[in-house]
């Protein structure tokens, strides 16, 4: 009786299920949540690119969109050549069908990189907004982009002839005869001479100031003779307003007899034509006077008549 009481009752199924169940859900929400991060219930539609070349491409890289994930390059076969034309590698890209709006048919996709070293991944660059969205199993146009060591050789290039001139630079300043050492050579002679050159300096500075001086007592005594022309020019102009006020003082009275020796003089006008005929008058009478004179008989014989000349045909004869 004491062995049968110290025996473990078996357990029931309602005990067994409660000690299974969380378990059970644990594992649900577990593969349900790697599930989400795997994106497993994302409706996916796969587009195709061709490249020549699979290098830097591999299974898993993300694609993006404007900097942000909408998918994943899912699978990369080879297609064989034909004849007359070479083998491609075709890159299937699985995208979330809710994001094929942003990519359309003219749209690329461009291998890069995240930074310089950072993860490859494939950038989609939208086309015209005027095309059609891409469509399931269609391609869009891919391009490679520059590698690391494309970069790279580029950035040799470029400094390549940055690094050239350094290197002559370097050889200049150690060659004994190069620009450098002579200009070295310049501007030790020049603070040689600096001291001799401050001498010659203060010297001008010290005739320049007399100069000055002078100039100054010039410009003093300019200043005295313009000052007397000043008062001679003040005193003149002085006089002239005297002159002027004196003349405008005697200008009605002088203008007054102007006035009236114009009027005599227009009486006076007036006043010729009679004493012309009267001239004329007086004449006549004495014309008639004389001839009556000398016409009379005690005159008559001593006044002789005048002699009348005749003139040759030559004025030579006649004495001309």
């Amino acid at each position: 009786m004491k062995d049968a009481a110290k025996t473990p009752a078996p357990r029931s199924l309602k005990s067994v299920a409660n000690f299974v169940m969380p378990a059970l859900i644990g594992l649900v929400v577990v593969g349900a949540v790697i599930s989400w991060k795997q994106e497993l219930f994302v409706t996916r539609t796969p587009i195709y690119v061709f490249t020549d070349s699979a290098l830097g491409i591999t299974k898993g890289i993300p694609v993006k969109v404007f900097g942000l994930t909408i998918g994943s390059v899912d699978d990369i076969e080879i297609v064989p050549g034909t004849p007359g034309v070479k083998g491609q590698v075709r890159v299937r890209l699985n995208i979330g069908s809710e994001y094929l709006q942003h990519i359309t048919r003219d749209s690329r996709a461009k291998l890069m990189r995240e930074g310089v070293v950072g993860q490859a991944l494939i950038e989609i660059l939208p086309g015209d907004l005027n095309v059609r969205p891409v469509a399931r199993n269609e391609v869009i146009t891919f391009e490679r982009g520059k590698t690391l060591g494309e970069l790279s050789e580029e950035l040799n290039r470029a400094l390549s002839p940055v690094l050239a001139q350094v290197k002559e630079a370097i050889g200049d300043m150690q060659n004994p005869q190069g620009r450098l050492q002579k200009s070295v050579d310049r501007v030790t002679t020049l603070l040689d001479e600096l001291p001799d050159s401050n001498r010659k300096l203060a010297s001008v500075l010290v005739t320049a100031e007399r100069t000055l001086a002078r100039a100054d007592g010039v410009l003093v005594n300019a200043d005295k003779a313009v000052a007397g022309i000043a008062l001679k020019a003040e005193a003149t102009l002085g006089g002239l307003d005297r002159i002027v006020a004196e003349v405008s003082a005697t200008a009605p009275s002088i203008l007054k007899n102007l006035d009236s020796a114009t009027q005599s003089l227009a009486r006076a006008s007036e006043r010729m034509p009679l004493m012309i005929d009267s001239g004329n008058t007086l004449v006549r009478d004495a014309n008639q006077a004389i001839s009556g004179a000398k016409g009379a008989w005690p005159l008559r014989n001593w006044v002789e008549p005048p002699a009348t000349t005749t003139l040759g045909i030559d004025s030579g004869e006649a004495g001309f």
